[in-house]
């Protein structure tokens, strides 16, 4: 899958790692001038990603999908966390695509 609007995953009661958490730091760090958010491990992405992992079975399986009419997309996982895209702008852009990468299949693609 290839996510080009803003996502997150999330529990029924916290979100695990969002999308803006690409530019936030990392829990305990100050945000002063220094912050190199692309930095491999500076920001709160890397952070929030690694405790996410530990989570994961070896397996994931998809418990139920449900879109709406805005491309938005909630894609439930059988840990209990669930994917969720929501296009949050008013372009006319792709939001997200489903991509197959073994063989020659075509993308579902999903845009304004």
């Amino acid at each position: 899958m290839n996510i080009q609007c803003t996502w997150r995953l999330a529990t029924e009661s916290s979100i695990m790692v969002a999308s803006g958490d690409f530019y936030l730091t990392r829990t305990g760090i100050s945000d002063d001038d220094d912050f190199v958010w692309d930095k491999l491990g500076e920001n709160r992405f890397d952070e929030k990603v690694n405790e996410f992992k530990k989570r994961l079975k070896t397996n994931i399986i998809v418990t139920e999908i449900s879109a709406d009419i805005f491309g938005g997309l909630k894609m439930c996982l059988d840990s209990g966390i669930s994917l969720e895209l929501f296009p949050d702008d008013s372009m006319e852009d792709e939001f997200w695509r489903f991509i197959v990468f073994e063989g020659k299949n075509k993308h579902f693609v999903v845009f304004e």
